[in-house]
């Protein structure tokens, strides 16, 4: 541990130990929740992720990751309806948070977009998407937030596996 630390104090905060550039966008997300230098590297990747795909480009999607930190503690992230589910004492818990145009509309209409709710159908982005969070998704992307939600969550005794997935269709099947 006390490698490690050291470390992390000689990148300084805001700067991941695997990266000698800056980290310019995520870190309040973070910040000061964990003495370890992957916490900023996490949420970075997500928006280097966003910024490769530029507006009119084709395609979108969304994500989660887990990173396990010394074997007791989760970091989760996502963007969308990408789920991280915990196991604990055999009933399962949602860690992540699925990004829904209703929970989000003031932020759509701030930057210009609107919620459509039709009969029948789930709301959406511009009468488009299906959630407010996503990397890229064509002219969406000034109405939507690539920004991901973070949780820090213990791993105790009780912990038994995390599931990773995507929630909604693959392939013709609904996965949810």
């Amino acid at each position: 541990h006390g490698a490690e630390q050291e470390a992390v104090r000689a990148t300084g905060r805001g700067k991941s130990k695997a990266s000698a550039r800056k980290v310019t966008y995520g870190f309040h997300l973070v910040e000061g929740k964990m003495p370890h230098g992957m916490e900023d590297r996490h949420v970075a990747e997500f928006r280097r992720l966003d910024d490769g795909n530029e507006v009119g480009r084709r395609g979108g999607s969304t994500a989660v990751t887990v990173i396990l930190l010394n074997g007791e503690t989760l970091v989760v992230a996502n963007v969308g309806d990408s789920r991280a589910v915990v196991c604990e004492g055999g009933r399962a818990r949602q860690l992540s948070v699925d990004h829904e145009p209703l929970r989000e509309r003031d932020a759509i209409e701030r930057r210009g977009g609107f919620v459509t709710e039709m009969h029948g159908d789930v709301p959406r982005v511009d009468a488009s998407l299906a959630m407010s969070r996503a990397f890229g998704d064509r002219k969406l992307k000034e109405h939507i937030s690539s920004d991901p939600d973070v949780a820090i969550e213990h791993v105790g005794d009780d912990t038994e596996f995390v599931d990773v997935k995507r929630v909604g269709p693959v392939c013709g099947r609904d996965m949810s």
